[in-house]
């Protein structure tokens, strides 16, 4: 049993529905709190086009044990895909983005999901946000803000 191993190709782990990409940059927002914004290639961007408010999956390995996360995207139709990550005490993930994660780095990341969308007639929108919260209204903001529409927070 021991030769088949021999054959085993040198190749990452791949997990079915996520795509693995680089981070682009990781950017300091607060003493705890950091943007992480994908390099997403070419082939990926239309798989990866997104409805403001949605979020991506993304899974870390630490230790040696896969840890998954949703984060809301943040960014606006017209920049890259960017998500923003607030370290919690104990939180090994939000830690690692915080501490760890860097350009060049690649992960595993899910396509856009998620239904917390605005209507497209929707033009003027009120929202209440609170921490984390705010992330998939920033890009909803950002949206509204390019049709002429307004947001109130």
């Amino acid at each position: 049993m021991a030769l088949f191993g021999m054959f085993k190709k040198d190749k990452k782990k791949e997990h079915k529905g996520f795509h693995t990409v680089e981070i682009s940059s990781v950017e300091k927002l607060t003493a705890d709190t950091v943007k992480v914004t994908l390099a997403l290639p070419g082939d990926l961007k239309k798989k990866f086009d997104f409805t403001p408010g949605q979020y991506i999956n993304v899974i870390i390995d630490i230790d040696g044990i896969e840890e998954r996360r949703s984060y809301s995207i943040c960014s606006g139709k017209d920049e890259d895909l960017s998500f923003a990550v607030k370290a919690i005490d104990g939180g090994k993930v939000s830690v690692w983005f915080n501490t760890i994660a860097k350009s060049g780095i690649e992960i595993p990341v899910s396509e856009p999901q998620g239904n917390f969308v605005l209507a497209k007639e929707h033009k003027n929108v009120i929202a209440i946000a609170a921490g984390s919260g705010i992330t998939p209204i920033l890009s909803i903001a950002k949206s509204l803000e390019k049709s002429g529409g307004k947001l109130h927070l």
